[in-house]
């Protein structure tokens, strides 16, 4: 039991002695082959609230900033239905990081929405890549509907 007990100090040693020799080489790392991060955004305001009625169209500036440099950023909306009904202008080709970008946001409110909100995310996606840059700039509306009239009283009731 004692040879064994040794014999696995002693391989133990050796392998914590082989990785400190690595280390001092200068031998990299796995995490330092990982990939780069990806560029991370803010929006300022994060979320857009507020009423909207049936067909009326709102605008919105909101101030963009990146932490990497962003090349030929797109606008995504989400869900698609509302892409039609949603544009976002003033997005530059390039967005660099330490500058604050305005950033235009007009939206139609769909004339047959049902429910009680419009919702929608827009993600921006970079260089045409499949990925979006996150985190999404959030909309959130609530919808006021037109006032219906009474309904008739029933007999007997």
């Amino acid at each position: 039991m004692r040879r064994e007990l040794s014999a696995l100090l002693f391989t133990g040693g050796l392998l914590l002695l082989a990785s400190a020799a690595l280390l001092a080489a200068g031998a990299p790392s796995a995490a330092a082959e990982g990939p780069e991060k990806p560029p991370v955004l803010h929006w300022s305001p994060g979320r857009i609230t507020g009423t909207v009625h049936l067909g009326e169209t709102i605008t919105r500036t909101v101030s963009l900033t990146v932490s990497q440099p962003v090349t030929n950023p797109e606008a995504v909306i989400r869900p698609k239905k509302f892409g039609g009904k949603v544009t976002v202008s003033g997005l530059p080709h390039n967005l660099q990081p330490g500058t604050t970008y305005p950033v235009t946001v007009t939206a139609t409110v769909p004339g047959g929405l049902r429910g009680r909100a419009f919702n929608f995310n827009i993600f921006l996606r970079a260089d045409g890549e499949e990925r979006v840059v996150g985190p999404p700039l959030k909309f959130r509306l609530k919808l006021e509907h037109p006032a219906r009239p009474p309904r008739p009283a029933r007999p007997g009731k």
